[in-house]
């Protein structure tokens, strides 16, 4: 082989690469100086971190509501409900997602008929990305309140504190690694 051609070129050039590329009005250049690349790092990011702050925020919901009501028929159900999107492959879940966009309720999750929007599809990408990571925030969520003492909770019951300041007061500062991991 001929080891002369690794280089750092198609990285690192300022200069248009491809003038097809160049033509259509997209950039060219090296990775690391390329607009276009660095708009979808972007907003590749943005939709990671909306789907963890939803499915994270709907994994302690669940957890919350679960451990408060262990041995209840409804908290196994709730349970067990979180964990479905588990069971369905990928693929078939993002099938479903797509012939469902076709209906009437939803014709906003479809980018063609929305104009070809690209906000259609980045929020397309956020309900099946919150939806398919529920089942691990939920099961973090459920683990991390039950190593809460029901004590503790309804000491600040005692007191009139109202749930959102349990929640930020008492909750989150004792188990916030495991509220950090429910949103990794």
């Amino acid at each position: 082989g001929d080891l002369s051609s690794i280089t750092l070129r198609y990285w690192t050039t300022t200069e248009e690469t491809d003038v097809r590329l160049s033509a259509q009005g997209q950039s060219s250049q090296g990775i690391l100086h390329n607009y276009t690349i660095w708009n979808s790092f972007g907003r590749s990011f943005l939709v990671s971190v909306i789907v963890s702050l939803f499915a994270g925020s709907f994994g302690i919901l669940i957890g919350y509501a679960v451990s408060k009501n262990r041995r209840s028929k409804l908290a196994n159900y709730v349970s067990n409900c979180a964990f479905l999107p588990y069971l369905i492959p990928a693929l078939s879940f993002s099938a479903v997602f797509f012939s469902l966009s076709f209906q009437p309720g939803f014709m906003w999750m479809n980018a063609s008929a929305s104009g070809g929007s690209e906000t259609a599809a980045m929020l397309a990408c956020i309900v099946c990305g919150s939806i398919k990571f529920l089942p691990f925030a939920s099961r973090s969520g459920t683990n991390s309140m039950l190593q809460v003492s029901g004590e503790i909770e309804e000491a600040a019951l005692m007191t009139g504190c109202p749930w959102w300041k349990r929640m930020l007061k008492i909750m989150f500062p004792k188990q916030k690694s495991s509220f950090i991991s429910c949103y990794l």
